[in-house]
């Protein structure tokens, strides 16, 4: 999906047509968020593929700063609490996407992390400037796919619960996500009619018959992953009055619910859940009073992903490795 994006992109820059003369049923703000990749690489002198490396290794160092200076904002954290759950953000965003580069879901995660992380440690996370701007870098990793409203659905409910109050439903950084989405609804319509209404109506129809068997769906996503984590948080001490450890379960639940509504089991849409994990893990393992079962459980569940991580590996294409040799000799 990245090299096709690398390759469209270009193509529409030197006069294709979306959704005309290139065909895709994900809506075209990816291919918008591609073209800083190829300014780099002919400003550079780089490789498409470099192009698109280095805007990613700006993009995951610009997230984690803002983290960081999240992370100092929140006051009841210790210094050794700021640095483990900084490093867990960081392997978070890198580690899990390993096969997966720059894939949507890893490009949506790098732009939520502040988000996420403002939602988690700071007091009155939804309101304010602050709240904005964070909301605003949000969405554009939102709209990348509708599915990923999951994410701050669950959390809006799980705060709805919480404070018995519609007034989480209107806070500031809601009302941005809404606007910015309403507004990006509006500019494909203006910018590119032929998505809506030739691709959603044929995207309605083909979506599901590419993918894998129930079987394989639920293989795919790792399910142990998910559920050692939940039950490593639900077992920790006064979870009920642990709000950061309910709105981690919540992000957890989020990224199995993103995961579930696609239903094609691609192993990149397990993305988020598996980043979530590595935070919420952290989480747990900062807040239990048993270590010897926090360690235990810490081994098993990073044993899991990091099989999970080098089964896939670096990304390859049976593809390439059939067909590059032989249109290698017919150049």
């Amino acid at each position: 999906d990245t090299a096709w994006y690398l390759v469209a992109t270009r193509q529409w820059l030197e006069g294709a047509r979306l959704y005309v003369d290139l065909i895709e049923v994900n809506p075209p703000l990816n291919f918008y968020l591609t073209i800083p990749a190829l300014w780099l690489a002919d400003g550079l002198g780089l490789t498409d593929s470099n192009g698109q490396y280095l805007l990613l290794s700006l993009l995951i160092s610009a997230s984690l700063l803002w983290v960081w200076r999240i992370l100092g904002q929140a006051d009841d954290l210790e210094s050794n609490t700021r640095l483990g759950l900084f490093l867990a953000c960081a392997a978070a965003l890198i580690f899990p996407a390993v096969g997966f580069v720059a894939q949507r879901e890893h490009v949506m995660i790098i732009l939520i992390m502040p988000y996420i992380f403002g939602i988690l440690f700071l007091p009155r996370a939804d309101f304010g400037g602050s709240a904005v701007a964070r909301a605003t870098i949000a969405a554009i990793g939102i709209c990348i796919k509708p599915h990923f409203l999951v994410i701050p659905i669950a959390l809006t409910g799980l705060s709805l619960v919480q404070t018995r109050s519609i007034r989480a439903f209107f806070s500031h950084a809601n009302l941005t996500i809404i606007l910015i989405g309403l507004a990006y609804v509006f500019a494909v319509s203006q910018l590119h009619p032929e998505y809506l209404n030739s691709i959603v109506p044929m995207a309605t129809v083909v979506y599901g018959d590419y993918g894998f068997d129930t079987t394989q769906v639920v293989r795919n996503m790792n399910w142990p992953i998910p559920l050692l984590f939940l039950l490593a948080a639900f077992s920790t001490p006064h979870f009920r009055n642990d709000t950061r450890m309910m709105r981690l379960v919540a992000l957890v639940i989020a990224g199995i619910g993103i995961y579930c509504v696609q239903w094609t089991g691609f192993p990149y849409q397990a993305l988020p859940i598996h980043s979530f994990v590595m935070i919420g893990f952290v989480w747990v393992l900062l807040r239990t009073q048993n270590m010897k079962v926090a360690s235990l459980v810490g081994a098993v569940l990073l044993s899991l992903l990091g099989v999970s991580v080098y089964q896939y590996g670096f990304y390859q294409s049976a593809s390439t490795k059939v067909f590059g040799p032989i249109l290698q000799n017919e150049v």
